[in-house]
């Protein structure tokens, strides 16, 4: 279900004292501004539970935009892990993995020189 977006009525500067006088929404799509269709295709996105792809130029407000998403959007409940196949390289096994509590974080240095290499965590030599 859609959000309705915070209606805010217009602030003119000389009723403003302070920087506690600036009402500041909770959500952080409706402190988007300026970008009302890319809040309205974020919204259709977390509603459809659906991918989006942000592109423009710096500062008009893409991290804003993802964080707003990440913060509407239910938690994973799995992990899907592309894993390297030793026997060909073209398929990798892919495995899914409903328990969080069974996945470990491991350092790059950690892992196998090839996997390194493949995730970009080190230069082929």
């Amino acid at each position: 279900m859609m959000s309705k977006q915070a209606v805010h009525s217009p602030t003119l500067l000389k009723d403003i004292e302070t920087t506690k006088d600036i009402k500041i929404p909770k959500d952080v799509l409706d402190q988007v501004i300026g970008q009302p269709k890319a809040v309205k295709k974020v919204r259709l996105a977390i509603a459809q539970r659906r991918h989006l792809l942000l592109v423009g130029p710096p500062g008009v407000g893409k991290s804003m935009l993802a964080q707003g998403l990440a913060l509407h959007m239910a938690k994973p409940l799995e992990q899907v892990n592309v894993i390297h196949n030793p026997g060909n390289i073209n398929k990798p096994f892919v495995e899914v993995v409903k328990s969080h509590s069974s996945v470990h974080l491991v350092e790059p240095s950690d892992v196998p020189t090839y996997v390194a290499e493949q995730l970009g965590f080190k230069c082929p030599v």
